[in-house]
């Protein structure tokens, strides 16, 4: 496999990221730009699924996928790190790891950290749009009062925010519980300096009932909101 080309291997908007979303010391996180001149996977490279993909996807696939490798080594894990993709089309971590990737239409950010000291992972990056495409979408996002919530934002950003934390939420329980939500089954409940706190409005599986409030970790960078999720685990094999 080729490099990546264009843009320096770390993009700067991935430097300083976990500090400032105060993750754990032991999670690591890289960042790439995504660009046309970007080159492409060979198949070898790439599941059976994605070899007829388009340029696009397959350019979002092997950047993700060299970002999760370099945030494994960053996190400490010496062991070869290109992963694989489960039935559900999830990212199959090495053991004793965990870890997230997310893109937007010009970024892939990555994060991992062993499940020593963080059981699952959600992280979720999205590009902010225009004021009316925030309030097409935010009637399905979130009520009215969550928004309110998020009033010393612009509109089209509290939209995207809430939307990447509760995209965040799901990817840090999904690969464990393997269930599906809808965004209303989390709703925002308070929100402090780069904190959202979300509460579960439905049993979302063992440990997860409704009621449950989970913390989001939230950042702006380069026209983007970036998000985090590292809930800890109930003590029910979960």
């Amino acid at each position: 496999m080729e490099a990546m080309t264009g843009a320096s291997q770390e993009a700067g908007f991935a430097s300083g990221l976990r500090l400032e979303l105060g993750l754990p010391g032991t999670l690591a996180m890289h960042g790439l730009e995504l660009q046309d001149e970007t080159t492409h996977a060979t198949d070898a490279c790439l599941p059976e699924r994605l070899r007829g993909a388009s340029p696009k996807r397959r350019r979002e696939f092997i950047a993700g996928r060299l970002c999760a490798s370099i945030a494994l080594s960053g996190a400490g894990y010496g062991g070869p790190a290109w992963l694989a993709q489960d039935s559900d089309g999830l990212p199959v971590w090495p053991k004793g790891w965990t870890g997230c990737i997310s893109h937007s239409t010009s970024m892939v950010l990555a994060a991992a950290c062993p499940t020593s000291t963080r059981r699952s992972l959600g992280l979720d990056i999205e590009e902010l749009g225009t004021p009316r495409h925030a309030a097409e979408i935010a009637s399905s996002v979130g009520q009215p009062r969550e928004l309110a919530l998020l009033g010393d934002w612009p509109s089209a950003v509290a939209v995207i925010l809430l939307f990447s934390a509760k995209e965040s939420l799901y990817k840090a329980l999904f690969p464990r519980l393997r269930v599906f939500r809808e965004f209303s089954a989390a709703r925002l409940v308070a929100v402090s300096a780069g904190r959202l706190r979300l509460r579960l409005e439905e049993d979302w599986g063992t440990g997860w009932p409704a009621g449950r409030v989970v913390e989001v970790r939230h950042a702006c960078r380069h026209n983007h909101v970036i998000t985090a999720c590292c809930p800890a685990w109930a003590d029910t094999g979960a």
